[in-house]
């Protein structure tokens, strides 16, 4: 949802994100900070769009994300929201999988369930990547949606500075859906 006052019209931009390109994307700071972080991208929807509002009435209005998804209507996304020299991005998960995960030197533990009921997802295909999007390690989920995978230590990643740990990104899908976190 968006809050909006007197806003006639806002630039919309959407960029589908895969388990390709979610880490080179989200992994860069600039995508958040930067005044054009889409120049040279070709974006999968670009449009302006005139929310349903009143006039001096705040209002809360929802933005339809379905160009960007799947026919089943999930996937993952980084969404641009801009008006004049005011830009708002975020990245978006729509999946119905919940996504949890420990990490340690030694292991990282990965459970994923239903967001419906909280029942566990078996045979979800997993994934440990790291920044520079190496697959680091791959599998799937046992019977109560838990993959048991090395930690960063055991697979020789490094910490960008001496006052942090390494990033690692698990990526985990299922049919057409998609979830994804990272250790910072």
């Amino acid at each position: 949802p968006i809050n909006v006052v007197n806003v006639n019209s806002l630039g919309i931009a959407m960029l589908k994100l895969t388990r390709e390109t979610l880490v080179p994307i989200l992994s860069k700071e600039s995508y958040y900070y930067n005044q054009n972080p889409f120049q040279g991208v070709i974006v999968d929807v670009a449009k302006q769009w005139m929310p349903p509002a009143k006039r001096n009435e705040q209002t809360t209005v929802g933005l339809k994300l379905d160009e960007a998804l799947s026919p089943n209507k999930r996937g993952a996304l980084l969404l641009q929201v801009a008006r004049e020299n005011v830009i708002l991005r975020a990245d978006v998960q729509v999946t119905e999988m919940g996504l949890t995960a420990k990490y340690s030197p030694e292991d990282v533990l990965v459970w994923v369930t239903k967001l419906r009921d909280a029942s566990p997802v078996a045979n979800a295909s997993v994934e440990l990547r790291d920044d520079a999007n190496n697959v680091r390690w791959q599998g799937t989920t046992d019977a109560d949606g838990f993959a048991k995978a090395p930690g960063w230590g055991k697979l020789g990643l490094t910490a960008r500075d001496e006052w942090s740990r390494p990033r690692v990104w698990v990526i985990v899908s299922r049919e057409d859906d998609i979830a994804y976190t990272s250790s910072d």
